[in-house]
């Protein structure tokens, strides 16, 4: 492919994972973008003032741009500051610079889990949630990204991938909030401990990613993948495969303990037993080696970091 690839938070776990990758391929020249600039990437803070002016000479001539740069962490203000504002950076700078796609990676938080029932199947069709009702600050600034996205494609800004991982697992990143709580003593409390959790390993979801950056959808246009590895594990199954024991409990008492506190739909959307339509993923992935077992996969990553 002609032209280079541009990643933001090429510092964060999965964009160095994404960094690697693409240089691994060689599919042509990589600008790595984080904050300030460690380990060879280039400095650029998209939350200051003058970000999109300052990120345009770096996108000029990239074919594509990977947006990774986000906040997992932090209160409302940061997330709007360091996801929503980031994108609305990113979003002016590429069309300053005539980059013609996209790849946003979004989250699974955009879905309105809590509102589906057990059981159901969750796939990129699936109602999301509403902006002014997140079940949290996090889920409100990627549907806020989201948004952004799209309202740019349609107004003649560029095509869109909207890329959603599920639980991004990976060496040095053994554990997902969506297993549960750990108790101490060796034990995880899992709601609905038979319930699955959308798992993908890092080096995947890199790969998935580079994928649909090189195959983008027509100019204007907006598509959504989920990116989850096939047979993901349930809370009780990754529980286990670290060693610890799972105590299972419903989902229901959980959830009434919760509303009191305010997290009801935030504890809903997190452990609603509902199953995950692959389809889209598998087609991405077509020819690439099969996904690793995720018991396997969390050992060796586990034992590559001793």
């Amino acid at each position: 492919m002609s032209g280079a690839l541009a990643v933001t938070g090429a510092n964060g776990f999965l964009g160095r994972a994404v960094v690697a990758a693409a240089r691994a391929a060689a599919g042509g020249p990589v600008t790595a973008l984080s904050r300030r600039g460690e380990d060879g990437t280039i400095a650029c803070d998209l939350s200051a003032p003058d970000a999109a002016a300052a990120l345009v000479p770096h996108l000029r001539g990239a074919r594509a741009v990977i947006h990774a740069a986000a906040a997992t962490t932090g209160d409302a203000a940061r997330m709007a500051r360091d996801t929503a504002a980031a994108t609305d950076a990113v979003l002016v700078a590429m069309r300053g610079a005539g980059v013609a796609h996209l790849v946003l990676v979004s989250s699974f938080s955009v879905y309105d889990v809590a509102g589906m029932a057990d059981g159901d199947t969750l796939s990129e069709a699936s109602p999301l949630v509403d902006a002014g009702a997140a079940p949290d600050g996090y889920a409100a600034a990627k549907r806020a990204q989201e948004d952004a996205a799209r309202a740019a494609a349609g107004e003649g800004g560029p095509a869109v991938t909207l890329a959603r991982p599920g639980a991004i697992h990976g060496p040095g990143r053994d554990w997902s909030a969506q297993v549960g709580f750990r108790l101490g003593g060796g034990r995880v409390l899992c709601p609905a401990a038979r319930g699955r959790v959308p798992a993908i390993h890092v080096d995947r979801c890199a790969e998935a990613l580079l994928r649909v950056a090189d195959d983008p959808p027509p100019a204007g246009a907006v598509r959504a993948v989920n990116l989850v590895d096939p047979d993901p594990p349930t809370r009780a199954d990754w529980t286990r495969a670290l060693g610890l024991r799972p105590v299972g409990v419903p989902l229901g008492p959980v959830l009434a303990l919760a509303a009191p506190l305010g997290r009801r739909d935030r504890f809903a959307a997190r452990f609603r037993p509902v199953t995950y339509d692959d389809a889209a993923m598998r087609a991405l992935m077509a020819g690439a080696p099969p996904a690793r077992p995720f018991a396997r996969a969390l050992a060796a990553d586990r034992d590559a970091a001793r």
